[in-house]
């Protein structure tokens, strides 16, 4: 044909990738981090909410005025709902429910804790400041979940 061929650097020089392509290029490596990190930190947390800080979590619960009967049992809840949420983020048709389900349980322990318990916020080791970038990361991994 009399053509010289390019070489693959010219090729790649003339069409360069767009902030798009990089962007995705660069977050499609951090997805499955980002989901495992998230679920690791939900179940987790639930376990160690049923197990060892089983009275803890009852403790701060009844803080509220919630009776202690009660209180165990919303401790209980909140930890079994905790350790599913961090399950069903792994399984890809459920993930993105379960990250808008992560959200919508972290404002909910935000709004209750600033309401019947808003010492929290001084907590020295940052029990409610510690949701701001859980809540951070849902939002990122939700945004970056969908392939098409």
């Amino acid at each position: 044909m009399g053509r010289k061929p390019m070489s693959l650097s010219d090729i790649l020089a003339a069409q360069p990738a767009s902030v798009q392509e990089r962007w995705f290029a660069r977050l499609y490596l951090v997805k499955p981090i980002a989901i495992a990190g998230l679920s690791l930190f939900w179940i987790a947390s639930g376990l160690i909410a049923l197990g060892p800080a089983h009275t803890a979590a009852s403790g701060i619960v009844s803080l509220a005025g919630v009776p202690q009967g009660p209180a165990a049992a919303l401790a209980s809840a909140g930890a079994v709902i905790d350790i599913a949420l961090g399950i069903a983020v792994t399984v890809r048709a459920s993930a993105g429910a379960a990250l808008m389900g992560m959200l919508v349980v972290t404002g909910g322990y935000v709004l209750a804790a600033s309401v019947f318990l808003p010492s929290l916020w001084l907590d020295p080791l940052g029990a409610l400041a510690k949701t701001v970038p859980v809540a951070l990361s849902c939002l990122f991994t939700l945004a970056i979940l969908d392939e098409r």
